[in-house]
């Protein structure tokens, strides 16, 4: 919304971006500088860099941004075909990438011509129509992660619908890894089916999958081997730093880990029960750390559990009907 207002701004008139107090909490610079390149201008309100002014809009030209973060860079290819001449993009790095192909190629089949040229730098060309289209969403493998993993523990028999594993989505690789740590998947008229544990440990890099780190450290810290995550700096930038977050909650409950800029690794233990979690109001790591109440004698009770509907609203009465138990307030969860 941000590169959809710094085009639309009307010249007389100011253009205020705010929100609630998670995302004031979150980091815009790198993109508002982006878009200053083509013109735009801006003013902070407060120490913070939400909430913020736009007092001119953008248009054609040069910019850079860097890649950390995928919706920057998806936010400026959204916006820049809108503009009546070519621009071009060089990006610093390159993160998330699966989040990037998604944008590229729905922009393709509306009509839009961009240059890829190795995600170093990409040129968009205006378009004049856009092309109808039609396309049947598919589930979303970063929600169906916690029930592929609720299976796993619960070794129960479940049927999950609709996951095509030809779509770009980059937590496909949910599938891959559970297998390579012993699990197997199999895919009959169109229901993946689930079946195995764990037996082994592993080393798991995170860059093009960054949602799915809650949900694989709360899996895997309840089997006892080793595991870590590397290029994890970009989770740090979501809607907490989830790998402090993460690092805390397991210091807390005992679990042998440890934790740089960029990786986290532990021991995980197979008797963990009667845990408590702080959720931080943060929808994936509260989520993620329902999974440590579903393995048979396992217990959690999550405090912080604001936002927990933001990105799977139904969440909660989905793995009650996979058979787990849980007792809400409006302050916290228990499994």
């Amino acid at each position: 919304m941000v590169s959809v207002f710094s085009l639309l701004k009307l010249d007389k008139q100011e253009v205020l971006i705010t929100g609630d107090n998670q995302l004031k909490k979150r980091k815009i610079k790198n993109l508002l500088e982006s878009l200053t390149s083509l013109g735009l201008e801006y003013e902070f309100n407060t120490d913070l860099e939400i909430p913020f002014k736009i007092k001119k809009s953008i248009g054609a030209g040069e910019t850079r941004v860097s890649g950390k973060s995928s919706q920057f860079l998806s936010s400026l290819l959204l916006t820049l075909p809108f503009l009546e001449k070519t621009s071009t993009i060089y990006i610093d790095e390159i993160n998330e990438k699966p989040y990037i192909d998604m944008t590229l190629e729905h922009l393709n089949k509306i009509g839009v011509s961009i240059d890829n040229f190795n995600y170093k730098k990409i040129v968009v060309h205006p378009f004049k129509f856009m092309t109808e289209y039609e396309f049947s969403v598919p589930s979303d493998f970063s929600s169906a992660t916690y029930i592929i993993l609720a299976t796993i523990l619960s070794k129960g028999d479940v049927d999950i619908y609709n996951l095509d594993t030809n779509d770009t989505q980059g937590d496909k690789a949910i599938l891959e890894i559970v297998k390579s740590l012993g699990c197997n998947y199999s895919f009959n008229k169109g229901i993946l089916n689930l079946s195995g544990t764990i037996i082994r440990g592993g080393s798991f890099d995170m860059n093009s999958t960054p949602d799915m780190l809650p949900a694989l450290v709360f899996f895997l810290l309840q089997f006892p081997y080793y595991f870590e995550f590397i290029n994890i700096e970009p989770i740090r930038y979501k809607e907490t730093d989830r790998v402090q977050v993460l690092y805390d909650n397991l210091v807390d409950i005992g679990i042998e880990v440890k934790m740089t800029k960029n990786k986290l690794s532990f021991y995980g233990k197979d008797n963990l029960s009667d845990l408590k979690i702080n959720g931080a109001n943060d929808h994936r790591i509260i989520m993620g750390a329902t999974l440590l109440g579903m393995k048979i004698d396992s217990s959690v009770e999550i405090f912080n559990i604001k936002n927990i509907n933001s990105s799977y609203p139904d969440y909660i009465s989905d793995i009650e009907k996979i058979g787990v138990n849980t007792s809400c307030s409006s302050w916290n969860i228990i499994f």
